[in-house]
């Protein structure tokens, strides 16, 4: 599984429909097989940031990352790595820069990292990303975006990745989803869920959560929603 890009036309707003959109025919880079993501390159998000180890700014894409479909049945690591743009075409970083260190980061014996939103604030680059089964989110810090330290448990075995956007002086992750009620054991599973703001404080620890809107999902217990 490649990454792919797409663009608008100059002046086109985000929210166009999906028919303004023009998809890049080749894929950002080619992942390579037998590497630690050969198999897969997933879930992105770009950044752009100080590098202090070399005092150079950069546009930097994080994913997840997996060598082959087994991990999906616990038979290897998930882990995150990065491109970055050398000006001309996007380059692969080569290892990973974020895998499991703490029992929460892991399924079993392997790391599973996922759902990477990195952001550069303040100085310096912080990334928050789903760990464990069941998932745990997690926030960490680094100076260079290779190197994370400080990694701590925001959210407790929740389900959902998220945006994050800086207001004033705090942070907003804002997840598409959040699971609110759990569901019957029927033929259908259903969840309550709603979208939300979660209001977090200087040291990142959640303060608070506002749903600002609210639906619902069915599935079939085959499938669970997630």
């Amino acid at each position: 599984m490649n990454m792919y890009g797409a663009y608008l036309p100059v002046g086109a707003p985000l929210d166009s429909p999906p028919e303004d959109w023009t998809i890049i025919q080749a894929p950002l880079v080619e992942q390579p097989a037998g590497e630690w993501d050969g198999a897969g390159a997933e879930t992105p998000s770009h950044v752009y940031g100080l590098d202090e180890s070399t005092g150079e700014w950069q546009s930097r894409i994080y994913y997840r990352g997996y060598p082959s479909g087994a991990v999906w049945n616990n038979e290897g690591p998930v882990q995150v790595g990065y491109l970055y743009w050398d000006g001309s075409i996007w380059q692969r970083y080569g290892p990973p820069v974020l895998t499991a260190e703490h029992d929460f980061e892991r399924w079993g014996q392997y790391s599973f990292l996922g759902e990477p939103t990195a952001r550069y604030f303040d100085g310096g680059w912080h990334i928050w990303y789903l760990a464990g089964i069941p998932p745990n989110l997690v926030h960490a810090t680094s100076t260079d975006g290779r190197t994370w330290i400080d990694r701590r448990i925001m959210w407790a075995e929740t389900a959902t990745n998220l945006d994050v956007i800086r207001v004033g002086d705090h942070y907003e992750p804002v997840p598409p989803s959040v699971a609110h009620a759990a569901a019957n054991t029927t033929e259908h599973a259903a969840a309550n869920t709603f979208s939300c703001v979660m209001r977090t404080s200087s040291d990142h620890q959640i303060v608070n959560v506002r749903p600002i809107a609210r639906f619902r999902i069915v599935a079939s217990r085959n499938r669970p929603a997630v």
